[in-house]
């Protein structure tokens, strides 16, 4: 969760949501960061004034993002609560309309990962409740067998990997 000019209440809802829909998706991890907010424990702060202006973010906003990078909504901090209970009931947060990006620009590897992101999000709930854990093994030793033995080891590693996000993993890597 990312918070753009929040203040001290501001920044203290942002913390508390993360909270919350953390425990909606235990096992993930939330991190909660802000750029131009007040400081508040749990809240890491960024000295980023380029992304709020590359995201045409106002204060008392808050961004969602996805694991994979994608946005997933966009609302204003105090709606922030409402982001937990719409993930659970499977519909879309509310929030502010942001344009598309026109098909043009979106590329092969965006369109990669959305595409696995839909399928890990859908394919779990599809096996039986008592082999959730043998399909995501069965799935493993699939996709394992479509790359060598480094890139699998590296994937195990970031996959078991389940550290907060860190402030510079957030810059595109050359």
């Amino acid at each position: 969760m990312l918070g753009v000019g929040l203040d001290a209440a501001g920044s203290t809802a942002l913390a508390a949501a993360a909270n919350g829909l953390a425990q909606a998706l235990a096992p993930e991890s939330v991190a909660t960061l802000a750029v131009d907010s007040a400081e508040v424990d749990g809240v890491t702060l960024l000295d980023a004034p380029d992304l709020v202006e590359a995201l045409g973010a106002t204060a008392g906003e808050a961004f969602v993002v996805r694991p994979d990078g994608l946005l997933l909504c966009r609302v204003p901090v105090a709606d922030l609560d409402s982001v937990a209970a719409s993930l659970r009931s499977g519909a879309a947060p509310a929030g502010a309309e942001l344009p598309a990006r026109p098909a043009e620009q979106v590329t092969e590897d965006d369109q990669r990962r959305e595409n696995v992101w839909l399928g890990l999000s859908i394919t779990p709930d599809q096996a039986p409740e008592d082999d959730r854990e043998g399909f995501l093994a069965r799935l493993a030793l699939v996709l394992g067998s479509q790359v060598d033995r480094r890139q699998f080891e590296e994937a195990i590693a970031a996959a078991a990997d389940t550290s907060p996000l860190r402030v510079e993993e957030l810059a595109p890597q050359a």
